[in-house]
């Protein structure tokens, strides 16, 4: 029914730790945060001695991630096994079909992989399983296997309902140990939908801490990469969807003509559309680096001189790129939403702008350009912030 690949685990010497299963309902590698958080946990709860193991669906490829070998790609020690479980993998469908049979295929696909997932992993009888996934939690739950499930976003009000019953239903199981949520708001979200306080803990996404004689500075990361030494340079990495404000970030370089904006990530329809966009609007001063793997992201990021979260929605709770930029030690402009002001203060670790206000988001770049004491002294206190929000310590 499956097939395994990778590495061998366990740490070597140890006593045996306790038997973990962790599941993933994406490929891996993935040009998505979901792969970076799966793979570091599973690093981090091997490194402490545990047993891990992941299993992910045997999915189709993507051609960036074709032949890649998932350990490099994300920078890890090879000592927890990847299993891939039979699967129906819904993308091809969405080369050819119409929207209403790509939602079924969706919905089908994502309940059997539950039901594939679920039996395969109660079957093992590990010790504990983790996942994000929703229905292979139902299934794990219904099987008397002790399982912790993810949250990492809120609900939109269509979905909300169903959400509040099946989170009812698994949180009356002994064998839910407990809903993991990553903010303080998603928390209170979850408490109204009558879930049992004991059954919420709150644990913040996390960022791989400075590794000693790896670090480079400003000057080295942009020669690296090919960057102009003295343009003052804006950064955003990650994915391109609207959801992420970057278009707001694309009118606010059409107000800062002399700094070069740079968008790092994003498949390349997105990429293509914002560019476009770009055009159009007459920002001329913004690059598009694409997809790179999660090691030059971080070097692109430490060669900016600011770097930019312009989320304009709710969705993402804890943008994991917020910890890596706060890591990188650059003063940080970034929405003035709530689970992100769980995070951030305004001119204690960074400047906090209204979402989708173009102009002070360009206005707030601007006063980090002509001060350069601030934009230090905020870098230096979001850098001393992350150096405890490690995967280790989650």
């Amino acid at each position: 029914m499956a097939s395994s690949t990778s590495a061998p685990a366990g740490v070597e010497g140890a006593a045996p730790g306790p038997r973990i299963a962790y599941v993933s309902d994406m490929r891996v590698p993935t040009d998505k945060a979901h792969g970076i958080h799966v793979m570091k946990m599973c690093e981090a709860l091997a490194g402490q001695g545990a047993r891990v193991v992941l299993y992910v669906p045997a999915r189709v490829q993507s051609a960036d991630m074709k032949g890649v070998d998932p350990f490099a790609y994300y920078g890890l020690r090879r000592h927890f096994p990847i299993r891939r479980l039979a699967h129906l993998d819904p993308h091809p469908s969405q080369r050819w079909a119409p929207p209403p049979l790509r939602r079924a295929v969706f919905v089908l696909s994502n309940l059997l992989l539950g039901l594939t997932a679920g039996v395969r992993v109660a079957a093992s009888r590990p010790d504990l399983a983790v996942t994000r996934h929703w229905a292979t939690a139902w299934c794990l739950t219904l099987l008397r296997t002790p399982t912790v499930l993810e949250v990492h976003q809120l609900f939109t009000p269509s979905s909300s309902g169903r959400v509040a019953r099946v989170l009812r239903a698994m949180s009356r199981r002994r064998s839910l140990r407990a809903l993991v949520v990553i903010s303080g708001s998603l928390r209170e979200a979850l408490a109204g939908m009558v879930v049992p306080d004991e059954r919420l803990l709150l644990l913040p996404d996390a960022v791989d801490p400075p590794r000693e004689g790896l670090d480079v500075g400003r000057a080295e990361a942009r020669q690296a990469l090919g960057l102009p030494g003295e343009t003052w340079i804006v950064g955003y990495t990650g994915q391109l969807f609207a959801s992420k404000g970057v278009e707001v970030l694309l009118d606010a370089a059409s107000r800062m003509p002399d700094a070069l904006v740079l968008f790092v990530g994003g498949a390349a329809d997105d990429r293509e559309r914002l560019s476009r966009l770009a055009e159009a609007r007459g920002a001329r001063n913004v690059r598009f680096a694409g997809h790179v793997e999660p090691a030059r992201a971080r070097l692109y990021q430490v060669a900016c001189d600011v770097l930019v979260l312009p989320q304009i929605d709710l969705t993402a709770q804890s943008p994991m790129k917020l910890y890596e930029y706060m890591a990188a030690r650059r003063p940080i402009v970034a929405s003035d939403l709530e689970p992100i002001r769980e995070v951030l203060a305004h001119e204690r670790n960074a400047l906090l702008v209204p979402a989708m206000d173009a102009a002070e988001l360009a206005r707030a770049v601007m006063r980090l350009r002509v001060d350069a004491a601030l934009g230090e002294r905020l870098a230096a206190a979001a850098a001393e912030q992350a150096r405890s929000a490690t995967w280790d310590n989650r």
